[in-house]
């Protein structure tokens, strides 16, 4: 930083002037009230907005609109489960997405991408008729039974008791995968 010029505003000047306090930190601090002031103009909740990944974290994104951060939790990137982030999203992306809440007493704004696309339980009950079979992946494995993914957002449960095997007694991945396709009748 030698040599090079910034803006400083003057925090503290004493001893006629051979102590003087400065800080660029605080023209940076005004400049972002002065850009979360105009947004609080400009977007409302339900609007679409366009930004950019920022920064990615295990619980969600942090993405730039308009120079202000905004999170996106990992349960509104998509419809499906994501258990690993950095496979749907990367640094540097684009993308549109939802307010769905805005916080301006703790200067926050949440985003949903999920928000955006169309939710298969709409059209569950005319799609996924009772007796009907429909092939599907294993998505998830509890003590309980196996959830299954008939498309992305609309998952159903096997129960334990239903599951082919051995006896009631065995264990839902003694007979079933991760990722295995299956045949499964609603």
């Amino acid at each position: 930083l030698v040599g090079r010029h910034f803006t400083f505003k003057i925090l503290e000047h004493s001893e006629n002037g051979r102590n003087i306090l400065v800080s660029n930190r605080a023209i940076l601090e005004d400049e972002y009230k002065k850009l979360v002031e105009k947004l609080k103009t400009t977007i409302k909740e339900k609007m679409v907005v366009k930004g950019t990944v920022k920064s990615i974290q295990d619980f969600g994104a942090f993405v730039d609109i308009s120079g202000v951060q905004a999170l996106l939790p990992i349960s509104e990137i998509s419809r499906s489960r994501v258990d690993n982030i950095n496979k749907v999203l990367n640094l540097g992306q684009e993308i549109d997405a939802a307010i769905i809440k805005l916080d301006w007493d703790n200067d926050r704004i949440t985003l949903s991408m999920k928000a955006l696309l169309t939710d298969p339980w709409d059209t569950a009950a005319a799609k996924y008729k009772t007796g009907s079979r429909h092939v599907g992946e294993v998505v998830r494995i509890t003590s309980f039974g196996a959830f299954i993914s008939l498309e992305p957002g609309l998952d159903g449960l096997i129960h334990i008791s239903d599951l082919e095997g051995d006896s009631r007694d065995s264990r839902p991945e003694t007979v079933l995968k991760k990722g295995q396709s299956l045949t499964v009748e609603i």
